[in-house]
């Protein structure tokens, strides 16, 4: 293992709320043997899970509130559909577009509009 890296990430103040903790629990399981001191990665003192490894927090432990991740997962969600129908708007657009060239005839909805 010539080019082995080995990390000391202990004895840092880690943030562990509920965006940051989950993802770093994660990247902490990718690289654990790479990582020396993967048992004493801990949070910041301030935190209620100062004395838990990382590595042994439970999402529910970070984030306290259901909240905290349902609201992201909804703006997610959200945010595809809007896309899904700003594509779909555009291509009816474009559909119409070359129609009109085609045929010279307007689409129905607008035949219906007073």
């Amino acid at each position: 293992m010539p080019n082995a890296v080995r990390l000391f990430l202990g004895g840092n103040p880690w943030r562990c709320d509920c965006l940051f903790a989950p993802r770093f629990k994660e990247m902490l399981q990718k690289y654990a043997p790479q990582i020396i001191d993967l048992r004493d990665i801990r949070c910041a003192k301030d935190s209620d899970n100062s004395l838990i490894p990382v590595i042994d927090l439970s999402r529910t432990a970070v984030c306290h509130s259901p909240s905290e991740y349902t609201i992201q997962e909804a703006l997610d969600l959200l945010n595809g559909v809007l896309a899904s129908l700003i594509v779909f708007v555009l291509g009816k657009l474009a559909y119409d577009y070359y129609h009109y060239k085609k045929t010279g005839r307007l689409p129905w909805i607008v035949t219906k509009l007073p």
